[in-house]
């Protein structure tokens, strides 16, 4: 009754207070002292107050009369010395940061005049508060151990009315700043730290709740003292092994009921977790509370008694504390928590977002600092310059000397002795640093023992003499500065004295050293040395006194730690450091100093902070709930861990920590035993392990990520269950009741005993929910889901007995997803499509089957959605079928094309860009069997037949190209391919009859009168023309005339329809391409192989690119440079059959078209056959085979510049070839049959392989012998016996011939029949061409060592052949070209004329045997003979000297035609021959 009289006069005393806070009457009491009247008002006025009140008293008073006599003073002076401490004296007085109303109370609260009524109020309740924790502050004799003693009874009380406090009328002081620093932090605060360590229990659980309720309603007001009492009480209790099993259990119910407010846990973090100089209050606490969860219990405490309830109890609080922190955690995460509406007067809209996302960085930059800080504190341990160097580096300290200073003096955990290592450094700048740290301290006032050892509390001095010199020197001249009177004579004295302490404490304290020195041996060591005289004696002596009694030391920065008595029943300790007044003292001095790097108390708003605290708890959480779940049966611990492990899982997911989930899922999933259900029995705890996981599709499906896996695992592995249940024969009827199996010995047994106890508690519905569920997965979700499935259905199927349970069920997920955006249905079925694609490629039979099957469901449903113009998904989504074809079984192959047959039968109207997959498909069965092939080739005839409206508007050119798939593939049957052309043959006149029509884009349809070469028809165009024009290098013998003769046909009979831009671009990409074969062959090592293709095919078809130029001339005559191109890498070729071709092929484009040639084309082809005819000179050829050994030409191939008159550049076609690699497989070529009246293309029946086709326009003698007579050798074999230097002399004699021929080529084509189209400077190069050919021939006869062993080959008369050749080629060209000519071309070949003649009769008496010479030197005299009258005198004037000079000649025939000109010159000069 008494105490709840007391209770309700506090609960009236305390609402006058709060009366007074909300008039705002209350003065600035925050740098008064509370516990003397306030100024004005005297002490009998004040005790009248009192009584007017009540008669109210001091509680301590009360309480004593309440409960019997006092105790004794023992702890008189103990109170006394409290009660005057000040713990905030040098503390800057706190700012009210949350709630803003407290503030705004404040704030108010300051501005109104001091009521002296309400001032009364005030002190009433202050000294009320203050006595009780007086009373709750005395100590309780040794002696007394009894709960009904008097001095309990009162303590117990006195903590139990401050608890009613506040419980009741905390609201009254909640903002009222003064109260709260002069009631709360200096007496109460005093009152938990000593009452925190009591072994009573009572005591000890009244404390607890005082101090819950002072982090629930005052913990912005005490950042400080909240985490000394966590680190000084709380975490050192838990960590104990002496602490009492009760004790644990009250300060874990006490963080249970803190945990249970996010907000709570979150201003703890953000405030000491995130501050680099502060603790890690939430992160320690979990993880001591962990390590209490998973403590075993021992069947005997160190109490002496069993403790196993109390040990289960401990255990279940802390699994609860620990739950309950993944609840708030979860509870704080959730989007609609409304951190901006609970704050009043915070912005909105995009500001508040701003400030939010502000506040987040902060705290995170905060988070990542301490992070930093702990790494260098472990760097510095280590080294001094690399700990400031990181320090530095990550700017958690400025390179200055003052920001350096206060670092290592403010920074807690900082190793002491590297501290004094840098400051004690020689260097320039770390003595600044020390001079600046030194100044941090103040020294007025102090002796100057106590100012040293001030100094050296917070580093380690170092052994070295030269670095404590440096050390003391700066002591000295800071003390002496702040002591100008203590005594000192000057700095020296200073130093001499605190090194000479320093000596001291080492020689009282040391264990070393074994006699001490005495207080006069000590003080005569110091006589003189104060500036000297000597130092005072009562000072010296005050300074052994102390220095005796207490060593130097270093401050720790961790709290102190309160005693923990060993027993309930343990008497008090006596007086140590450990003492509760000791600790206390120690929590002053740690208070006074402890700095934090944010000083005001954060107000936790933002919903991402949450996120910060998970990686922090994860592992602690996860620690303590795998122990407890692998370890227990207690259904009820087992509970509460799953409930706490479901709360970690949804925050994790949430934040996305997908490490930390999966490390949860990891054993969770272990926890379930479905992978060792044949060798593990299921217990309860089993099944709801499982049911866990299967559950968290439905509550966090769309943050699992990558941890998807887990539970697809999870679900493939109870349906591989549900399928060992349903072969199970003991069910009952109904099927829904299955009765567990009893286990034998077998493992069989026990596996079928887990799938009944499982098909029991997951039915099948259950699985199926998940994959129903997929259609509500965001976006990014049901792609982490589809990833997954794949992933398990793949181990699924490579296990030695494959499962197909997933693979069918994408089908399903593919159904309930369809209908989502086509951007992410594009990327869900490419996850798909891959997985299908390589499950068809297995290699069991049955699950290819299966994936195909699966491939051709979801291919019919997704076909029913229509397709958006420009969206090529059908394409996408049937690719998997183009892949799957490459598979190795046959059976696999022909599967698909049936299934592709089906699915064009059933949704041809429906198929848009799916018929790209389909005519790809059908185009690849060409390679295959004939059986696959003529499969293809059928559907292709049925999709053109039935289907052709379909496909014709977009994807004609996909059919046409999957046809020419059959004319163009070697490993196509003959017969096949023969259809293929027909259905070409056919497809290009259905175009021109219209009765196929080409659409535009912009649906306009393409006029069958004249084809543009827009892309639409140039694209179907090119696609029929390509087949045919690559069906002509098909290595059938069969197949290549007859498409040659429906290329050139088609090209002949529709070319005319055609327009100029598109005829010329099926010249450059359909018929010059034919050639690129050939030539890349041509350059390969092996290129004297003539092989069958160039044999049979190559002539004719240069001749029908040559037809079809010259029949379309007037509309692409401009592609002559084309033409010459081809004709060029031709002729160059070392393959002499090939550069035959190439000359035959001039011939034929010269015969057939040089009669429209124009000025500007003919002097295009002079321009190229001169530099046609120094490229193909034979000099190299000839020097390389007649070489000792091989030879590397490393010397630059023989050209010119066509600008200059020389050769043709180098010919893009050529350049083609050469990029290639590899060469075309030998080919052979039979004559085209013509077409029968139906338009059908038959085969030849029978080739003549004999030799080699002729042609009207093609001399014999323009054919080698190797092409007339068939081979009675393989050319390899005949390579591989062949020597080198053979090798080397037939490509030297190919190239001679070849010259030879093209010499005789441009004289006959060029210079007789054309030679007045040339005008001087065509002429000329021609001209000189001829003359370099010579040069280069002389060349070789002057070589005396090459002309020795020409002379015993074949070579050597071709060789004369080919100077004599291109010297009567020369001359007949300068004399026919004259007579024909304009005047300016006369004189012209008149200079030439006149240097040849000096030339050949110098050369002929240099060497009158000269065989070329003598008949050149002939011919050009007979010419000359032939001349008119006029022009022979002009002549023969000229020439008269070297006619003279022939007189002396020894050729018969030179001398018979100098007679014929002697003659003439009678003749002209009417000299009569007799």
């Amino acid at each position: 009754m008494a105490k709840q009289t007391l209770t309700h006069m506090l609960s009236l005393l305390f609402t006058r207070l709060h009366n007074a806070t909300v008039r705002g009457t209350l003065g600035d009491a925050l740098g008064e002292d509370d516990d003397t009247p306030s100024p004005g008002t005297s002490t009998a006025n004040h005790h009248s107050r009192q009584s007017s009140m009540g008669g109210f008293t001091d509680p301590s008073t009360l309480a004593a009369a309440q409960l019997g006599p006092a105790s004794d003073d023992a702890s008189s002076e103990e109170s006394k010395q409290i009660e005057s401490a000040d713990i905030n004296e040098t503390q800057p007085h706190e700012t009210i940061s949350t709630p803003e109303s407290r503030t705004a109370s404040l704030t108010s609260s300051l501005a109104v005049k001091r009521d002296p009524n309400d001032e009364f109020a005030y002190k009433d309740c202050f000294q009320t508060f203050r006595g009780l924790c007086k009373l709750s502050m005395k100590k309780v004799p040794p002696n007394i151990n009894n709960l009904d003693s008097i001095e309990v009874r009162s303590k117990i009380l006195s903590l139990e009315l401050l608890l009613s406090i506040f419980d009741n009328s905390a609201y009254s002081f909640a903002g009222n700043a003064r109260f709260v620093n002069s009631a709360i932090k200096k007496h109460l605060f005093m009152s938990l730290l000593m009452n925190g360590t009591s072994s009573i229990s009572l005591v000890f659980r009244a404390a607890m709740s005082i101090f819950l309720a002072l982090i629930r309603e005052f913990r912005e007001f005490l950042k400080t003292e909240i985490e000394v009492f966590f680190t000084t009480i709380i975490l050192p209790l838990l960590e104990s092994s002496t602490s009492s099993l009760q004790q644990k259990i009250i300060v874990v119910r006490d963080l249970h009921s803190i945990c249970k407010t996010p907000q709570v846990i979150m201003d703890l973090f953000i405030n000491y977790d995130c501050d680099a100089q502060g603790k890690d209050i939430v992160e320690q606490l979990v993880k001591v509370v962990s390590k209490l969860a998973q403590r075993k219990m021992p069947e005997v405490s160190t109490w002496g008694a069993d403790t196993t309830e109390e040990e289960n109890t401990l255990k279940q609080v802390c699994l609860k504390t620990l739950a309950v922190v993944a609840k708030s955690l979860s509870d704080w995460s959730q989007p609609l928590h409304p951190p901006a509406s609970s704050q009043p007067g915070a912005s909105s809209g995009e500001t508040q977002l701003k400030r939010l996302q502000h506040e987040l960085d902060a705290v995170e930059q905060q988070k990542t600092n301490k992070l930093l800080m702990d790494q260098g504190k472990e760097i510095f341990k280590d080294s001094w310059k690399k700990g400031m160097a990181f320090f530095i580096k990550n700017g958690l300290c400025q390179n200055t000397h003052e920001d350096i200073a206060k670092f290592l003096r403010y920074s807690p955990g900082l190793d002491k002795p590297m501290i004094g290592e840098y400051l004690a450094e020689r260097d320039t700048f770390n003595n600044t640093v020390l001079n600046c740290y030194r100044d941090l301290f103040d020294f007025t006032g102090m002796h100057i023992d106590l100012a040293l050892r001030e100094f050296l509390a917070y580093f380690r001095i170092p052994g070295e003499g030269q670095k404590v010199d440096r050390v003391m020197v700066a002591f000295a001249d800071r003390y002496i500065k702040d002591c100008p009177d203590a005594g000192f004579g000057n700095a020296d004295a200073v130093y001499f004295l605190a090194f000479s302490i320093i000596m001291l404490a080492t020689d009282q304290h040391s264990s070393s050293v074994k006699q001490k020195m005495k207080k006069e041996d000590w003080k005569r060591l110091l006589l003189g040395q104060n500036d000297g005289k000597d130092f005072d004696d009562t000072m010296l002596d005050g300074v052994f006194a102390r220095i005796a009694a207490e060593e130097l030391k270093l401050k720790d920065d961790a709290p102190p730690v309160a005693p923990v008595p060993a027993s309930p029943n343990a008497p008090a300790p006596a007086a140590t450091p450990e003492d509760p007044a000791i600790v206390i003292e120690k929590a002053k001095e740690l208070i006074k100093d402890r700095q934090y790097a944010v000083p005001s108390f954060l107000s936790a708003s933002n919903v991402h902070y949450a996120g910060l605290v998970v990686p922090c708890v994860s592992k602690s959480l996860l620690s303590a709930f795998s122990h407890i779940l692998e370890d227990s049966s207690d259904e009820k611990l087992i509970s509460m861990v799953l409930e706490g492990i479901r709360l970690s899982i949804g925050v994790a997911c949430i934040f996305d920590r997908q490490s930390d989930l999966s490390a949860l899922l990891t054993m969770v999933s272990q926890m379930t035993l479905l992978d060792s259900s044949s060798s593990k029995e299921m217990k309860s705890k089993n099944i709801d392990c499982t049911r866990l996981i299967l559950g968290l599709p439905l509550t966090d499906g769309d943050y699992l990520g990558e941890c998807w896996t887990f539970v697809v695992k999870v679900l493939s592995l109870v349906e591989s269950l549900h399928t060992v249940n349903d072969s199970i024969p003991n069910q009952s009827p109904g099927g829904s009741q299955v009765r567990k199996p009893t286990p034998n010995n077998g493992v069989v047994s026990l596996e079928s005993a887990n799938a009944a106890l499982i098909t029991q508690a997951i039915p099948p519905s259950a699985l199926d929910r998940i994959f129903t569920h997929s259609s509500t997965l965001d976006n990014i979700a049901v792609i982490a889901f589809v990833k997954a499935v794949c992933a398990v259905s793949a181990d699924e199927l490579a296990a030695s007995n494959p499962r197909s349970y997933l693979l069918q069920k994408l089908v399903e997920i593919a159904a309930f997803n369809m209908k989502r955006v086509r951007g992410v249905w594009n990327e869900v079925w490419s996850i798909m499509a891959a997985h299908f694609t390589t499950a068809a490629l297995h290699k069991n039979h049955h699950v290819a089957n299966l994936a195909l099957d699966s491939l051709k469901q979801s291919a019919l449903k997704f076909l029913d959605r229509e397709e958006l113009n420009d969206m090529e998904f059908q394409a996408l989504f049937m690719k998997p079928f183009v892949d799957v074809y490459d598979h190795e079984l046959p059976k696999i192959r022909e599967l698909v094309v049936h299934l592709l047959a089906m699915i064009m039968r059933a949704k041809a109207s429906a198929l848009n860009s799916g018929w790209a997959c389909v005519f790809q498909v059908f185009g690849k069965t060409a390679r295959d069997s004939f059986a696959i092939s003529e499969l293809g080739l059928s559907f292709l005839a049925e999709a053109r037949e039935k289907h052709f409206a379909h496909f014709a508007d977009t994807y004609l050119v996909d059919y046409f190209q999957s046809v020419s798939c059959f004319a163009t593939e070697p490993k196509s049957p003959e017969k096949n391919a023969i259809k293929a052309l027909t259905h070409l043959r056919a497809g290009a006149a259905d175009l021109i009859s219209g009765r196929i029509l080409i659409k535009r884009r912009d649906g306009s349809v393409v006029s069958s009168d004249l084809f543009e070469n827009d892309e639409e028809t140039a694209a179907v165009w090119l696609a029929i023309l390509k087949g045919l024009a690559l069906a002509v290098s098909h290595p059938d013998i069969n197949i290549r005339p007859t498409a040659l003769e429906v290329l050139s046909d088609t090209l002949m009979t529709h070319g005319n329809h055609f327009s100029a831009p598109l005829m010329s671009r099926v010249f450059r990409e359909v018929l010059l391409p034919i050639f690129d074969g050939v030539l890349t062959q041509a350059r390969s090592e092996d290129n004297l192989s003539d092989s069958e293709w160039l044999l049979t095919t190559c002539l004719k078809a240069s001749h029908a690119v040559l037809n079809v130029y010259s029949h379309f001339y007037d509309s692409i005559s401009f592609l002559l440079s084309d033409l010459l191109r081809l004709i060029h890498s031709f002729v160059v070729q070392e393959n002499e059959t090939l550069a035959t071709f190439g000359v035959t092929s001039y011939e034929t484009l010269l015969s057939s078209c040089s009669a429209r040639f124009t000025e500007e084309m003919w002097l295009e082809v002079a321009r190229y056959t001169a530099g046609l005819i120094r490229e193909s000179t034979p000099l190299k050829q000839i020097r390389l085979a007649f070489a000792p050994e091989p030879v590397q030409d490393e010397s630059p191939s023989q050209s010119s510049d066509l600008g200059t008159g020389g050769e043709l550049p180098k010919p893009v076609l050529l350049e083609n070839a050469l990029n290639r690699s590899g060469s075309v497989s030998p080919v052979s070529s039979p004559a085209i049959k013509r077409v029968e009246s139906s338009g059908a293309v038959t085969p030849r029946a029978s080739i003549d392989r004999s030799q080699a086709p002729a042609t009207p326009s093609t001399p014999a003698s323009a054919i080698p012998a190797s092409v007339s007579t068939p081979r009675s050798m393989s050319t390899s074999r005949r390579n591989r016996i062949m020597s080198v230097g053979d090798f080397r002399r037939k490509i030297a004699l190919g190239k001679v011939r070849i010259q030879s021929l093209l010499i005789r080529a441009v004289r006959e084509r060029v210079i007789e029949q054309h030679g007045s189209s040339l005008d001087s400077a065509a002429l000329s190069d021609c001209l000189d061409s001829f003359l370099d050919a010579r040069a280069t021939v002389r060349t070789l006869v002057r070589d005396p060592q090459l002309r020795a062993v020409t002379e015993q080959s074949t070579l050597s008369d071709a060789i004369l052949r080919l100077e004599t050749e291109s010297l009567t080629t020369y001359v007949n060209a300068l004399f026919s070209c004259r007579d024909n000519g304009t005047l300016d071309i006369m004189h012209l070949l008149d200079a030439r004329l006149e240097a040849l003649i000096e030339l050949l009769v110098k050369e002929h008496l240099e060497a009158p045997r000269d065989g070329p010479n003598e008949s050149g030197l002939a011919l050009l005299l007979t010419s000359l003979v032939n001349f008119p009258p006029d022009t022979f005198k002009v002549y023969a004037r000229k020439f008269y000297a070297q006619l003279v000079e022939l007189c002396m000649s020894e050729s018969v025939k030179v001398r018979g035609t100098l007679r014929d000109v002697l003659s003439r010159i009678g003749d002209v000069a009417g000299i009569d021959e007799k």
